[in-house]
């Protein structure tokens, strides 16, 4: 599933893959645009989004049926400023991607 910033300077490839233990397959694909084409910034793996509780939390499988997509329950966004995706987990934490570097911060409940 292909996002892109309002600026038209980043494409984010979000996997439709489902939510896996032990978390380390990519799900997020970062491109920033470099002239005619783009280059890859940084691919995320789960375990870049979700805390180790959320990757051993046993939710995934029972809340959310058999194989949910990873992103089910939360939601992605652009900041207003194009610089940071905001990706917001259904467990209620916010992880903020600097688009730049693909750096990740996580905020505070």
């Amino acid at each position: 599933m292909p996002l892109i910033s309002d600026d038209g300077q980043t494409l984010v490839l979000v996997g439709a893959g489902a939510a896996m233990k032990p978390g380390d397959q990519d799900v997020l694909w970062i491109y920033k645009k470099q002239g005619n084409s783009g280059r890859l910034v940084r691919a995320l793996a789960l375990s870049d989004v979700w805390t180790p509780g959320e990757i051993e939390s046993e939710a995934v499988e029972s809340d959310m049926g058999e194989t949910p997509m990873w992103y089910t329950g939360g939601s992605l966004g652009f900041s207003a400023d194009d610089r940071v995706l905001v990706y917001h987990s259904r467990w209620n934490n916010n992880v903020n991607i600097n688009l730049a570097d693909g750096s990740i911060a996580f905020e505070p409940k």
